[in-house]
């Protein structure tokens, strides 16, 4: 069975990646080589009625793996968006459009997952990836004690897990705000642990905030939460702050026109035309 899988994992990979101009060529001739629409059917059907298994590529990647690894492009990216969709009803574009925002770096999804490390639970302080002394890493009132309690649930070593640094911010000379956000999703702990739960309900296992399927499905949890399935900038402004501010709705508009852009793309990759 695990050796079927991987065979229909690889040979999406493949068909994916292929350039669809091969098939265009008129020297193409029916029975020796699939057509564009034949290609484009395995993929639909694909889609449609493997996304579970597909979307386990994330799965066999340990924490390492996803500090170390170069994140996922587009298409590993559209079948784990439209897995989240499966599980939500939330637009795989919007999906996409927060995970790009929040850890994408060029076209890779779920790279900026944070270069800093807790190292003093009572004060929150922490070290970066080259071993420098960082301050307010993580709120110890808000945060630490839901990041100590799933990393422990995980197994993993909190000492060892990536987060965002503090960005330096002083109102009337006083620092503010906190880093600790977590994985591509770049949730802090306290609201990962909303949807704990809910997402272990339908993975059937403990989410992991840092691996790619995990992170995918808890955004759009939050996203259908917070009423991304009817009213997507409301949403978006929402996941900026947990409320919509001005500075929400800055954020939101350049969510829809990520989710504008990535609907054309989605609609080209599964031979959609918007």
């Amino acid at each position: 069975m695990k050796k079927i899988l991987k065979l229909i994992l690889v040979s999406f990979i493949i068909l994916s990646s292929f350039n669809f101009a091969l098939a265009e060529d008129s020297s193409v001739q029916a029975g020796k080589r699939l057509s564009r629409l034949e290609l484009i059917e395995m993929i639909k059907t694909y889609l449609k009625n493997n996304l579970a298994s597909s979307s386990q590529i994330a799965d066999r990647k340990t924490i390492k793996d996803i500090i170390d690894s170069d994140g996922v492009r587009f298409k590993e990216a559209t079948v784990l968006a439209k897995y989240a969709e499966k599980m939500t009803g939330v637009s795989p574009a919007l999906t996409l459009a927060i995970i790009s925002k929040e850890s994408g770096e060029g076209e890779v999804f779920g790279k900026g997952v944070g270069q800093c490390y807790l190292t003093d639970s009572d004060t929150g302080d922490g070290i970066d990836s080259k071993g420098n002394t960082r301050k307010r890493v993580m709120s110890p009132t808000r945060d630490v004690a839901s990041f100590l309690e799933m990393a422990e649930s995980l197994g993993l070593d909190p000492k060892e897990l990536p987060v965002s640094c503090w960005i330096p911010s002083y109102s009337n000379g006083k620092p503010y705000s906190w880093g600790g956000s977590m994985g591509p999703a770049q949730f802090i702990p306290s609201t990962w642990n909303n949807f704990r739960s809910e997402a272990k309900e339908i993975l059937g296992k403990e989410p992991n905030p840092w691996l790619m399927k995990d992170s995918f499905l808890t955004v759009a949890l939050y996203l259908k939460r917070s009423g991304g399935v009817d009213d997507p900038f409301l949403s978006a402004c929402r996941y900026y702050s947990g409320k919509c501010n001005a500075s929400g709705k800055v954020y939101a508009n350049n969510i829809m026109e990520k989710m504008k852009s990535y609907e054309e793309d989605i609609g080209l990759l599964i031979g959609k035309s918007n």
